[in-house]
């Protein structure tokens, strides 16, 4: 069994509530996708002997941490840097032991599954393992995980920047947006600086010093809390959107929503500068600097009617990857071209099985469905192995 999942996004939980717990949920749902992978067309049950489980990236956010509120950026080079990003990511490790133990028992000791009882159904009594292996791909927010090296391997993980078996091939594909244009030299990081790519540039000089302001004001951090784990896991694009919600809870007019409105102002201006400062790069040819800061000011007061500058919205726009003859595509970001899978864009993480031997795979939500959802087949990928939508 080959299953894919991303965009778990955990945090270290400096700035805001991490996803840890509801990440011991979705392994739960992904062992249950293991059972169910055991099921033939014609209806019998066969235990999966193999699963190997695909992390294709951001399964941490290692840009949303404290970490990042002094003079440490995870592009600067040298020793100094490379220790900063290791803290990091050894934070969010840390905030997510309990993932991590579970992933580790069954690599070691296998996946629980049924047994297969009398007339081919799952035995309710007898229990058996499927061998587990796991990989975790380097996304936007996770960058350096190839730079865990033992870190990785004492886990029994095997941390990469592209999956393949040749059928498939499997990797987060955020080099493909603009937004994160050039996040190539994230993994392979050279002994001096780095320029940060757009994404980066917002995460930690605009959203962390937000964020880090916020709870120095304890009406406006007891208000927007609640809030800060999906902000922090916005994308550019959905910032303006993340922030107006925000304020409506709290009302555009109340001494809270003026004060949360006024802390946004001063972080969008303070990114402006260390963004001149500090010039990131992104995939387009034209400056979009002061575009993206005045659509980043006004968008919060009315998301919906503040239109996308031309050259902001050109920010949206994903390079086509090139199809390869041999492998099916998997992005863990949005898909860039027509017959990629692509497990970005959704509001939760999701799980795509590619390939068992009982038949179709299928591609599902890790949480709760949208209600009235049904199972839609959805294309076919190498060899004729199409997948269906659980969700």
């Amino acid at each position: 069994m080959l299953a894919v999942t991303a965009n778990w996004e955990i945090t270290d939980g400096s700035l805001a509530a991490s996803r840890a717990a509801a990440a011991t949920a979705w392994l739960g749902v992904i062992q249950r996708a293991a059972i169910r992978a055991g099921w033939s067309r014609a209806g019998r049950y066969q235990p999966v002997t193999e699963v190997c489980l695909v992390f294709a990236g951001d399964t941490f956010n290692w840009l949303a941490t404290d970490i990042w509120a002094g003079r440490d950026r995870p592009w600067h080079g040298g020793r100094t840097g490379q220790n900063a990003r290791m803290r990091a990511a050894l934070a969010g490790l840390q905030a997510s032991r309990l993932v991590v133990r579970t992933l580790r028992r069954w690599m070691g000791n296998g996946m629980p599954v049924p047994a297969a009882g009398l007339h081919g159904r799952p035995s309710a009594r007898g229990m058996q393992t499927a061998a587990l292996s796991v990989f975790m791909l380097a996304g936007d927010r996770d960058g350096w995980m190839s730079e865990l090296g033992v870190v990785a391997a004492r886990l029994g993980i095997h941390a990469g920047e592209e999956w393949s078996d040749g059928a498939f091939m499997v990797r987060h594909g955020h080099d493909l947006d603009p937004t994160c244009h050039g996040s190539a030299a994230i993994q392979r990081p050279t002994p001096g600086d780095r320029p940060p790519t757009l994404s980066e540039s917002i995460m930690v000089e605009l959203v962390v010093p937000f964020v880090i302001a916020l709870r120095s004001d304890s009406r406006a951090w007891h208000a927007a809390r609640p809030k800060l784990a999906r902000l922090v896991n916005t994308p550019l694009l959905g910032l303006p959107a993340a922030v107006a919600g925000m304020l409506a809870d709290v009302g555009l007019e109340s001494g809270v929503g003026r004060v949360l409105h006024r802390l946004w102002q001063q972080a969008v201006g303070t990114w402006f500068t260390a963004a001149r400062r500090e010039m990131p790069i992104w995939g387009t040819e034209h400056d979009v600097l002061e575009g993206v800061a005045a659509w980043l000011d006004a968008g919060v007061m009315d998301s919906e009617r503040v239109s996308l500058p031309m050259l902001v919205a050109s920010l949206g726009t994903r390079s086509p990857l090139r199809r390869l003859a041999t492998a099916s595509v998997v992005l863990g970001h949005v898909a860039s071209s027509a017959g990629q899978t692509g497990l970005g864009g959704a509001a939760m993480p999701e799980l795509v099985v590619l390939r068992r031997e009982g038949g179709l795979g299928w591609r599902e939500h890790l949480g709760t469905p949208p209600v009235g959802a049904g199972i839609v087949a959805v294309g076919g990928m190498a060899g004729g192995n199409g997948f269906v939508d659980a969700a």
